[in-house]
């Protein structure tokens, strides 16, 4: 769902700002280290890579 949500942004500024890409690599350079951020305050998301009972799986990675 975030994944999606991501693409479409994506597209959008990509037909927003047409030719020109230094702002649109500015702008995701942003949205990434906003993301990381995010990521790093989110305990939960973590916890799935720390229990070592919750054995991922290749697909598991995928998502």
């Amino acid at each position: 769902d975030l994944f999606a949500k991501l693409q479409q942004l994506a597209s959008i500024a990509g037909l927003i700002l047409v030719g020109k890409e230094k702002v649109q690599k500015n702008l995701l350079a942003r949205l990434v280290e906003t993301l990381v951020m995010w990521l790093s305050d989110e305990q939960e998301f973590w916890e799935v890579f720390e229990d070592d009972s919750a054995q991922l799986r290749p697909f598991g990675l995928q998502q």
